[in-house]
C-alpha cells in the first residue's frame, strides 16, 4: 500500500476557564442529541490541480462544521476548497507540510459563516476527558482531534480498535473527528469507546476505528499521542 504522509500540526492555545466555560457547558447540557450520520471523504487526492494530502485539519474542521448545520456533501466540498484557498491565502497552509489545528478551525468558521449566513457556527475549544468534551459527544457532536502517529500506531488500528495506550517512533501529525456512535439511554451516560472518523480509503472503504474510554486520557497523558485541546463547532 502506498505511503501515507500526514500534516497536522498543534498549537496550544488557552481553553475555555471560569464563567466561559460554565456558559458553554450549560448550553451543551439544554443542546438536543444530534441525529449524525458521520460522513467521510477521500483526502488522498488533487482537486483543481491542488494537493489535499496534507489537508487534514482542514478537512476535519469542515465536517464537524457540517455536522452540525447538515451541510451536504456538494455543500461539504464548496466549504472545503474555499477554506484551503483561504489557508493558503492567510499562508497558514503548507501544501507539502500540513497546517495547525487551531488555525484550520477558526478559518473554516470564518468561510462557512461568510457563505452560508443561514448557517453560522462558532467554534470551541476544550480539553480531552472534561465535562464538555463528554457532554457534548453525548449529544453527537464530533470533535477535531489532532494526534502524534507512527508505523506502530497504524498497525494498532488495523484490527478496527485502537488497543494500545503507549507507541515508538511517533513521527507525523495527523487530524481527524472524535464522534459517538453509541447509542445512549442516559444523558449523563458516557460511551465505552468513541469512534475515530478519518478522511482515507483503505480498501475501498473510509477508515473508522474504535477507541476504548478508558484508554482516552492515558493516550493524552502521560504518552502524548493524542494532543489535549480538542475543538467543535456550536450554532451561532
Amino acid at each position: 500500500m502506498e505511503e501515507i504522509v500526514y500534516g497536522a500540526y498543534h498549537l496550544e492555545t488557552p481553553e475555555l476557564s471560569g464563567t466561559e466555560y460554565d456558559n458553554v457547558l450549560l448550553k451543551a447540557w439544554r443542546l438536543p442529541k444530534i441525529d449524525q450520520t458521520y460522513l467521510q471523504s477521500n483526502q488522498n487526492r488533487d482537486v483543481d490541480g491542488i494537493s489535499h494530502r496534507y489537508c487534514c485539519t482542514i478537512y476535519a474542521s469542515v465536517w464537524a462544521i457540517c455536522d452540525i448545520v447538515w451541510h451536504s456533501s456538494e455543500v461539504y466540498e464548496i466549504l472545503l476548497k474555499a477554506t484551503i484557498k483561504r489557508a493558503l491565502e492567510k499562508k497558514q497552509l503548507g501544501l507539502s507540510s500540513g497546517a495547525y489545528t487551531v488555525n484550520s478551525v477558526i478559518t473554516a468558521m470564518e468561510v462557512n459563516n461568510e457563505l452560508y449566513t443561514d448557517k453560522k457556527v462558532q467554534y470551541i475549544q476544550t480539553r480531552i476527558s472534561t465535562s464538555l468534551f463528554w457532554t457534548l459527544i453525548n449529544r453527537n457532536y464530533t470533535f477535531v482531534t489532532t494526534y502524534n502517529s507512527s508505523r506502530s500506531y497504524a498497525d494498532d488500528i488495523k484490527d478496527g480498535t485502537l488497543d494500545g495506550v503507549s507507541f515508538s517512533g511517533m513521527l507525523w501529525g495527523h487530524c481527524i473527528r472524535f464522534s459517538n456512535m453509541e447509542t445512549l439511554k442516559k444523558t449523563d451516560s458516557k460511551p465505552t469507546q468513541v469512534t475515530m472518523l478519518d478522511n482515507y480509503l483503505v480498501n475501498g472503504e473510509y477508515k473508522r476505528y474504535k477507541v476504548p474510554r478508558t484508554s482516552i486520557a492515558h493516550l493524552v497523558q502521560p504518552h502524548g499521542v493524542y494532543f489535549p485541546n480538542v475543538y467543535t463547532y456550536l450554532k451561532a
